[in-house]
């Protein structure tokens, strides 16, 4: 199973992507906090925003890569298991 292949790209995923990234921005995290950073007294400090933007960012990328690696390991494991028992 190759994670990358033409056959995971159609339009269904990108439907799920979508309805995920719509469910994942209503969290605290993604919501409340940049809107409370921006409604702080004072101006605007561009550089802490962009310090949690870069660390939500990161964290966000740091996950995907793990569950890709994990998905794609789980995939090959699978793939040579129902080999094996197929022979």
């Amino acid at each position: 199973m190759d994670l990358f292949s033409a056959e995971l790209a159609g339009p269904a995923l990108v439907g799920a992507l979508v309805v995920l990234a719509l469910v994942d921005s209503t969290s605290f995290g993604t919501l409340l906090i940049p809107v409370w950073l921006l409604m702080a007294p004072g101006r605007v400090r561009v550089g802490r925003m962009l310090l949690y933007l870069g660390s939500i960012a990161g964290f966000y990328a740091l996950v995907g890569l793990a569950i890709l690696l994990g998905a794609d390991a789980l995939g090959d494991t699978l793939t040579r298991l129902s080999e094996t028992r197929g022979s």
